[in-house]
């Protein structure tokens, strides 16, 4: 492996399945059995007993866990022995594979834009992970409904066409995008956001799987909290999948329009635990009450404010934040902790994870990007971080 530097991200640690895809075993001295494993990396001279660990390095990457099958040097496919050691031939990042938002589409990417469709509505927004060419010819993109145009570092505004539909026009623009049994109004802003993330959708459908594995003995339902919840569609979809959520927001505004998407979903108001408070200074006083869920999501910005002029820094509270929630966590549990535009790795964010929560063989953490697919199938467009923890949890739940 040459000048690579190897760094350990620390045992129970797992990738993304779409990490596995290319491997060559070539002057790896290896050898694995069921039981446990005993591994040499080449010219390294790093040997490693231990399942389940994953290393990541400037040149390649190495992965040991889950052995399947005696193993020999040369070359290796993820379907003759399962996930060993291996080192990137190709350009295959860590990503969560994306789950489709049902009213949501991403036609196409490129020259620092997306263009997608919520709903019956196109769109034109500005996306810097977008380097490479649109496929699409310009008359595609010159056809959208609305473009944003950014008019300074606070923001900007969206732009009808002549065609758009009504809805999608004026300061009161909006109009209905839904997924599954959920209902969420679209409400183009300032920010170049409109309310809805469907990168997410590939979490809802996680947190959504694991419900059957978080139910307790007396039949209730598992509490889920929900940290800087913004808009409400994870939780209105957790809650009609049969948790019991706790919605938190630092926003009044993000709480009324979650009010808007429940009654747009056909939920009474009180379907969700809704609170306008500060995320940290929430999770402490619940520590102080006993509180525990089964389920905690947040996905925090880099930098905010809370209700009260509380500061909020990622890099500064997102430890301490951590630190809170751990003792709040059931003995089987999950969470799930996304970012966007932060400025750090997911290696780095999986690390302060398991600082906080721990990983043993009870446990198991994953690290990597979230994306949209286009429409073809072929691109992937990068929309954001995501480390997924549980504990107590069959992987298959």
């Amino acid at each position: 492996m040459g000048e690579t530097i190897v760094h350990a991200l620390g045992a129970g640690v797992r990738p993304t399945k779409n990490f596995l895809q290319s491997w060559d075993l070539t002057n790896h001295s290896t050898q694995g059995r069921h039981a446990g494993l005993n591994l040499v990396l080449g010219d390294l001279g790093l040997k490693l007993e231990d399942t389940k660990m994953f290393y990541l390095g400037q040149g390649g990457l190495a992965v040991v866990g889950d052995c399947r099958n005696d193993l020999g040097t040369g070359a290796c496919s993820v379907e003759a022995c399962g996930d060993y050691v291996a080192r990137m031939t190709g350009v295959y990042p860590a990503i969560f594979e994306p789950s489709p938002c049902d009213g949501h589409q991403l036609l196409d990417s490129g020259d620092g834009k997306k263009l997608e469709r919520f709903g019956d509505v196109t769109l034109v927004r500005p996306d810097p992970q977008a380097l490479w060419s649109p496929r699409l010819n310009s008359s595609e993109w010159d056809g959208a409904d609305l473009k944003f145009t950014r008019e300074s570092d606070r923001g900007g505004s969206f732009h009808a066409s002549a065609a758009a539909p009504p809805h999608a026009r004026g300061e009161r623009a909006q109009w209905r995008c839904s997924h599954g049994a959920a209902t969420f109004l679209i409400r183009p802003t300032a920010f170049k956001h409109v309310g809805l993330f469907p990168e997410q959708a590939t979490n809802w459908a996680h947190v959504q799987a694991a419900l059957g594995s978080l139910g307790n003995r007396d039949g209730e339902a598992p509490r889920l909290l929900n940290l800087f919840g913004y808009t409400g569609a994870a939780s209105i979809l957790a809650a009609q999948s049969g948790y019991s959520v706790t919605h938190v927001d630092a926003s009044k505004h993000a709480i009324a329009w979650t009010r808007d998407n429940l009654d747009a979903s056909g939920m009474p108001a009180d379907a969700l635990r809704l609170l306008c408070d500060d995320a940290l200074a929430f999770a402490r006083r619940e520590g102080r009450r006993g509180s525990r869920y089964a389920a905690i999501l947040l996905d925090p910005p880099h930098h905010g404010r809370g209700p009260k002029g509380e500061s909020w820094q990622l890099e500064r509270d997102l430890g301490p934040l951590l630190a809170a929630l751990a003792p709040l966590l059931e003995e089987r549990a999950l969470c799930v902790l996304s970012a966007y535009a932060v400025g750090y790795s997911s290696i780095s964010l999986a690390r302060l994870v398991q600082e906080h929560f721990g990983l043993d063989e009870r446990s198991s953490l994953q690290a990597g990007e979230l994306v949209l697919r286009e429409g073809d199938g072929e691109r992937v467009l990068p929309a954001g971080l995501c480390v997924r923890w549980q504990r107590g949890i069959d992987e298959g739940g």
